[in-house]
């Protein structure tokens, strides 16, 4: 039986967004963590790529994709605030990091497009008309303007990781301890960590902490660690084209054989046979807000 997903409220919010400030908005899960309790994802599925913009689809190819995946998301990690930056055809971009109060990289919003000052570079068009009136019809970089869009975005951006706290049922005051270890393994689940980073989180010994974990969820933390990076696998897979290599690396687990042992061991099936079967579904609806799953 299928299941159909309709508009997420994050994904209307963006569209929302995007008619407001009349920009267009690109919203990349570098570590699969916009998705629901059950899995579901929370974004559209076209969200999260360029290619959706015939300025960006136009002339698309591995220059761009190293620029995006490779400096604009090295320079998010470091920065704190958002940015602006032109990419190798001249367009101009805001990039805002999304990142937990103490620093850990979730997501990148871009949000575009404006003209470069000295114009934009040629490239091969393909004889494409509407990418030349694209082009043509883009606006010049107005400072003041981006700093305001600049904050807006970064508001926008910390909104979400509250709803996502809130999703998640993370945000209970006081904090349980269970909602701190949910939390902790949610905002951190993409970096080395193990069970003497959480203990430290939570001010236990590492054997008082990993007995208060079993104790509340009946799983290890290792396990529940590997589940949560399984889940976000499977999203990457399906909603990204990051190699197989890459989102084992995204979700915190650097060995592609390990990665690729333990996806099929979890969900019985290899990570590439799981991405060939998903977006080839007859009922993925690859040009619209909303899919159903098989």
């Amino acid at each position: 039986m299928n299941a159909k997903w309709p508009v997420s409220p994050f994904e209307q919010s963006l569209l929302d967004f995007e008619q407001l400030l009349k920009i267009q908005i690109t919203l990349q899960d570098s570590g699969g963590i916009f998705h629901d309790p059950e899995g579901a994802p929370l974004l559209g599925i076209k969200r999260q790529s360029h290619r959706r913009f015939i300025l960006c689809r136009d002339g698309f190819c591995e220059r761009c994709l190293q620029h995006c995946k490779g400096s604009v998301i090295e320079r998010a990690v470091r920065e704190k605030a958002p940015f602006d930056h032109v990419c190798w055809k001249g367009l101009r971009e805001i990039v805002v990091p999304v990142k937990t109060y103490d620093g850990v990289l979730l997501a990148v919003l871009f949000g575009g497009f404006w003209r470069a000052g000295r114009g934009l570079r040629a490239w091969n068009t393909g004889g494409h008309k509407l990418a030349a009136s694209a082009l043509k019809n883009l606006p010049p970089w107005d400072k003041q303007h981006a700093a305001r869009l600049c904050n807006v975005l970064h508001m926008l951006a910390r909104g979400f990781i509250a709803e996502l706290d809130h999703l998640h049922n993370l945000n209970k005051k006081p904090a349980t301890r269970k909602a701190v270890i949910l939390r902790f393994l949610r905002y951190n689940a993409t970096q080395p960590i193990g069970l003497n980073e959480l203990a430290r989180a939570l001010a236990l010994s590492k054997s008082r902490t990993s007995h208060l974990v079993k104790n509340i969820f009946g799983s290890s933390f290792q396990t529940l660690l590997t589940r949560e990076r399984m889940t976000r696998a499977k999203l990457l897979l399906v909603y990204t084209d990051y190699s197989v290599k890459e989102i084992a690396q995204r979700v915190g687990m650097p060995n592609e054989y390990y990665f690729n042992r333990t996806f099929r061991k979890i969900i019985g099936t290899p990570p590439g046979k799981f991405r060939h079967n998903r977006t080839n579904c007859k009922n993925l609806e690859v040009g619209s807000y909303f899919m159903e799953i098989c």
